[in-house]
């Protein structure tokens, strides 16, 4: 698809609360779905938040819009155990609703458009020039089935979670583990007791403690995955009563996608309390090593001996301190 971005207005200053700064108006050819023409961007600064809008256009109005707030997000307070506000919002407005997913995460955000399961959003984040301009923009990668999926149909597989996967805390209902062919895409879904969809992708290496790439080495808070080498979750709020974990064949490959319905269903996931440990964060010295970090109820047995912060045989911090960034993964 062809992308051409036009410069529109420059930045102003509203009240001296927030800033504005240059905007954008990206002309979108070729045929899509939902009609969309054009998309245009704002960023605006306030307080210790920044928020990235993107406004998709057809010839006549507006027929979605993509929010991302990064930093201090006030609806992420007591939704991690021990963690505070500080974060990323995706707030996607269609069809006269809004669907929300929040997470710790603030460098790497993972956007999962089937986790909505409403075929605009599909439709809507198939727009290539959406995806490009939420990465380029906003750090935001939006997650789609490989394109290898033809070779790879009879390897994709869904089942319940092993605890090994899994936090103690909180319990993970109906878990579901999806991986592909390769095991180079796979991930944790399942309900909370609250009926939060959460969803965890891991490391394409299986590795702790890494960066985006699954290999390069990070220092605490930094690492996109973690010390059990899934990333931050993402947290998807309820629109229904009911939580259902559904597994679904997809031609040609296998998923699962959490949903909410209107009655009870069968479910075709298990409930798990798992026995990863809760207490691990990631060092703060470069290394990439799984650090106990002695602020977090639990055991780390991955830490061998050394200590993201308190006493210890060894240390996972620099000497001018530092978080492992340990509740954030603690999922």
């Amino acid at each position: 698809m062809n992308v051409k971005t036009i410069t529109s207005w420059l930045a102003v200053l509203v009240g001296g609360c927030s800033s504005s700064d240059e905007a954008s108006r990206i002309e979108v050819t070729g045929s899509n779905a939902l009609g969309i023409r054009a998309l245009e961007t704002e960023r605006v600064q306030t307080g210790n938040a920044t928020v990235f809008t993107v406004h998709a256009l057809s010839a006549t109005e507006e027929i979605a819009s993509v929010r991302i707030t990064v930093g201090t997000v006030p609806a992420l307070v007591g939704l991690v155990d021990g963690y505070d506000d500080q974060g990323s919002e995706i707030a996607i407005a269609i069809d006269g609703h809004e669907r929300q997913t929040l997470s710790p995460e603030m460098q790497h955000i993972l956007l999962n458009p089937k986790a909505y399961q409403e075929q605009p959003i599909e439709q809507l984040f198939e727009v290539d020039a959406l995806s490009t301009v939420l990465e380029r923009e906003a750090n935001v990668f939006v997650q789609r089935p490989d394109a290898g999926a033809n070779e790879l149909a009879y390897a994709w597989s869904v089942a319940t979670c092993s605890t090994a996967v899994v936090m103690p805390t909180p319990t993970a209902y109906q878990c579901c583990f999806w991986s592909n062919g390769t095991g180079t895409a796979s991930a944790t879904r399942f309900f909370r007791s609250d009926n939060i969809l959460v969803e965890r992708s891991r490391s394409p290496t299986h590795l702790s403690c890494r960066a985006s790439d699954g290999s390069g080495t990070c220092n605490g808070q930094a690492c996109t995955y973690g010390p059990n080498s899934f990333a931050r979750p993402s947290m998807t709020p309820p629109n229904g009563s009911y939580p259902y974990m559904s597994k679904v064949v997809e031609y040609p490959y296998y998923d699962c996608y959490g949903v909410w319905t209107s009655s009870p269903q069968p479910h075709l996931f298990g409930d798990v309390v798992g026995t990863a440990g809760s207490a691990c964060g990631c060092a703060c010295d470069g290394t990439g090593r799984t650090c106990y970090d002695a602020s977090r109820e639990g055991t780390c047995p991955e830490a061998n001996g050394l200590a993201c912060n308190g006493p210890s045989p060894g240390t996972g911090c620099n000497p001018s301190g530092g978080s492992s960034g340990a509740a954030a993964f603690a999922y």
